[in-house]
């Protein structure tokens, strides 16, 4: 939704029936809590075709242990791209603020060829 048309947070908690600071405190998280519940899902998904080829007394096929690859980098990148982004984040913030440090360029540089 465009900014525009969004209202405020603090009109938001007011229609929710609860304070700004523990609207504003959910919404700082909510990009870590959705990278877990993908990550289950991708788990799910990945134990399901498991469990099909267990069931059926056969081991997994090449398509599906493709598709059991891709899950399973799937769940590491649901779960680890939350932390990266605010790192760079950071990295960005500190940056503004000054000269990185050696250790802090060589963070942002793995960072940005990753594509954060």
């Amino acid at each position: 939704m465009p900014d525009a048309a969004r209202g405020s947070l603090r009109a938001l908690s007011a229609n929710l029936g609860t304070s700004h600071q523990l609207l504003s405190y959910y919404l700082r998280r909510l990009d870590r809590w959705q990278g877990r519940e993908q990550a289950k899902e991708y788990q799910r998904r990945q134990d399901y075709i498991r469990a099909r080829a267990g069931a059926e007394g056969r081991s997994l096929t090449s398509e599906e242990e493709r598709q059991v690859r891709y899950y399973t980098g799937a769940i590491y990148r649901a779960i680890l791209d939350p932390g990266l982004r605010a790192l760079a984040a950071e990295l960005r913030q500190k940056a503004m603020q000054g000269p990185l440090s050696k250790e802090e360029l060589k963070q942002q540089k793995i960072l940005a060829r990753s594509g954060f």
